[in-house]
């Protein structure tokens, strides 16, 4: 649950080259993590129980980070902790709501400790259709991309 920008794994990074049998010991010097708490809530200010936390960094080939999904109250079971990260997003997602994203704080100081952060999300547009072919058929198994 510990995420870190290009910068940060700079300042940390080192080399070894080992040799079969080689036994070291590494000692890493990591910044203090951010903490952020986050709740979801509906635009009724209800509580939106499973939305789905996530961290996304545009800039990297890596994995979304998953954080978990909101407890009855809206809020994750545990913060959020995070290093300083320029091109991060949280998003925010749960079927029948508009998926939200949320750009990561301004303040960048390690050890920083967010206020909660209140996600609002909005009821998610919906239609229903028959795919036709050119004859005016319907189609079983198209596909439909939007």
């Amino acid at each position: 649950r510990y995420m870190y920008d290009d910068q940060v794994a700079g300042d940390i990074s080192k080399s070894y080259t080992l040799s079969p049998g080689d036994d070291i010991e590494i000692e890493l010097n990591l910044p203090e993590p951010q903490i952020v708490t986050l709740r979801a809530l509906d635009t009724a200010g209800r509580p939106v129980e499973g939305a789905a936390i996530t961290l996304l960094r545009e800039t990297s080939g890596d994995s979304p980070l998953m954080y978990g999904r909101t407890n009855a109250e809206g809020r994750l079971d545990a913060p959020i902790m995070l290093a300083s990260s320029s091109d991060a997003w949280l998003l925010v997602e749960k079927a029948g709501y508009a998926a939200t994203r949320r750009p990561i704080f301004d303040d960048r100081r390690p050890g920083a400790v967010h206020p909660e952060e209140v996600v609002v999300l909005w009821p998610g547009a919906g239609f229903e259709c028959v795919v036709l072919d050119a004859e005016k058929l319907p189609l079983a198994d198209a596909a439909l991309a939007i």
